[in-house]
């Protein structure tokens, strides 16, 4: 009898659904592993474990914020869509997590990750977001300044996605080393094609723990056939990438060289997001010491920018959108309480990298930590993709730590 995978299909679905004109219904699709899941248990709840005792303290608190400012809430109607959302998550992921086989989910991240990395390389060569003209969203073509996206619909969201699949690469590897090493190299192209800084920081400081726990777990001599093999690769195949594609991989770096240079003028994101935080701070300072330690509610960083916004340039220049920074969103939301709440699930994920010694626990908290590090250039937590993958690999390490009890050395 084949086991049919109904939660992880249904993570796929909503990512590919979320983006497109219905926006947010696609979550309501999380009832169906809910009910699956109950029917398959018998209808019973188990008890929670610390993990999620935790992420349900910190998402009680948050509604109870919300509920005490109520009056104050900026969009009313977003905030209990969100709160539903939120609901759904957790009990998808309750009900559900025990019935993952998470070796096997990440095997299938990785082969359905690696196709979508070659359609990135496609949509950045046509500059069209064809995942967005089937979804309903446009697509238009753009010569200039073009980020990809893929099913994810934002380049930020692609990119954090791309950097857990080479994660996933790295730690559960194709047997051919051929195909192993095409799939690095499309992934880590398509993670530069976003353009996206954060997830290229994530890429940095996620795959250098890998090599440091490799480095240290292993401890054995390179394996030098294996890596004259792979420079030789690397090699013939950028001579002739680069032969191919000379005049348009000239304009891809300089667009390259200018987003990255770009972080240093007033208008760019990473200068408005520092303005932000002092913005933030100024505004605590001024009285708002209730503000500043229990939050105001979900929504009330957006509030808060909307009578605070970014202005440069004699006003030619204004950003009233979005902090860009799940951090202070959070303080801003649920106080220093809160991200207090927040930071010890963070804090708790990065010990177990440097504790661990399973290559399935250090994949899920690796790639807990590659979002966490977005989050910061980034509010994820109003997607349900984000929150999904965050609360579903948070609490799934639980169960590998129940289910192996003593970790086991991975690397050979």
């Amino acid at each position: 009898m084949v086991k049919i995978r109904y939660f992880e299909i249904t993570m796929l679905v909503v990512i590919i659904l979320q983006n497109g004109f219905l926006k947010n219904l696609p979550a309501l699709l999380l009832m169906i592993p809910i009910m699956l899941g109950l029917i398959q248990s018998n209808w019973k709840l188990k008890t929670l474990n610390l993990r999620e005792a935790l992420v349900l303290l910190y998402g009680g608190y948050l509604l109870l914020i919300s509920i005490i400012n109520v009056k104050n809430l900026y969009n009313p109607v977003n905030v209990i869509n969100i709160f539903i959302q939120y609901l759904l998550i957790f009990l998808s992921v309750h009900i559900c997590y025990d019935k993952v086989k998470i070796d096997r989910f990440f095997i299938s991240y990785r082969n359905i990750g690696v196709v979508l990395s070659l359609l990135c390389i496609v949509e950045q060569i046509s500059r069209i977001h064809f995942f967005d003209i089937v979804l309903g969203k446009g697509g238009m073509y753009s010569e200039y300044a073009y980020r990809v996206s893929s099913i994810f619909g934002h380049p930020i969201l692609c990119g954090v996605f791309l950097v857990i699949l080479l994660l996933t690469l790295l730690y559960f590897p194709y047997k051919k080393i051929f195909f192993q090493y095409i799939a690095v190299v499309v992934t880590i192209a398509a993670i530069l094609f976003t353009q996206s800084r954060s997830s290229w920081i994530a890429t940095i400081v996620t795959v250098f723990l890998y090599w440091i726990k490799k480095r240290k777990i292993a401890s054995q001599k390179l394996q030098k056939n294996k890596f004259l093999f792979f420079l030789s690769f690397v090699i013939s195949t950028l001579a002739i990438f680069i032969s191919l594609f000379f005049s348009y991989l000239n304009h891809f770096f300089m667009a390259l060289f200018v987003r990255v240079s770009g972080s240093l003028d007033a208008g760019e994101g990473h200068i408005v997001r520092i303005e932000n935080i002092l913005n933030s701070i100024n505004f605590w300072n001024s009285g708002h010491h209730l503000q500043l330690i229990f939050g105001s509610g979900k929504n009330a960083g957006l509030l808060f920018l909307i009578s605070h916004p970014v202005s440069k340039f004699g006003g030619l220049f204004v950003w009233n959108s979005a902090l860009d920074n799940q951090y202070l969103t959070i303080v801003h939301e649920c106080g220093i309480i809160g991200l207090i709440l927040f930071l010890l699930m963070v804090v708790d994920s990065l010990m177990t990298i440097l504790k661990s010694e399973d290559k399935t626990r250090l994949l899920i908290n690796s790639s807990l930590l590659s979002i966490n590090i977005v989050l910061f250039f980034f509010e994820g937590l109003d997607y349900v993709t984000v929150v999904l993958f965050l609360v579903f690999l948070y609490v799934v390490d639980n169960k590998e730590v129940k289910n192996k009890g003593e970790v086991e050395i991975v690397y050979e």
